[in-house]
Order: C-alpha cells, then structure tokens, then sequence
C-alpha cells in the first residue's frame, strides 16, 4: 500500500525470451522502508508530487484497461 492505497494488481516483472541478451534480463528491485519513504516524500515536496502524479496515472491506466476487458466480455457471443 503506497500513500494510502491498496492496490488490486499483480505484476510481472518481464518474460524471458531466449533472443534478449543476458544483461537485459535482469530486474532489478529496491526495498525501502515505509517510515524512511514517507521521510523523503516530506522533505522533497517536487518528488510527492511526482509520485502521487505516476501513480494516479497508472492507476487511471489499469481501472481503464479493467473496464475495456470487463466491456470486452459482455461482446463475446
């Protein structure tokens, strides 16, 4: 839960394909702690911002791709 929001999604972080070199295979994560996040988000205004705008926008993205898929179903023969 990011800033107060649960999300509903799972992702996938890429599949493998046998062509793509080695070194683009890699995924790389980083875990921060939430107190230690919060901290940074308060300290740097411009950077909340930043964050709240990527992640409504992504949001926005997976409700609307939700409701194309649930539109989709009702098509179906």
């Amino acid at each position: 839960m990011l800033l107060g929001v649960n999300s509903l999604f799972n992702f996938v972080a890429g599949k493998v394909n046998v062509n793509t070199p080695a070194q683009h295979r890699m995924v790389k994560l980083m875990h921060i702690d939430k107190t230690m996040f919060t901290q940074y988000l308060d300290e740097y205004p411009e950077f909340r911002r930043f964050v709240i705008l990527r992640a409504s926008v992504r949001r926005a993205y997976f409700n609307y791709r939700m409701r194309m898929c649930a539109f989709e179903a009702y098509l179906k023969d």
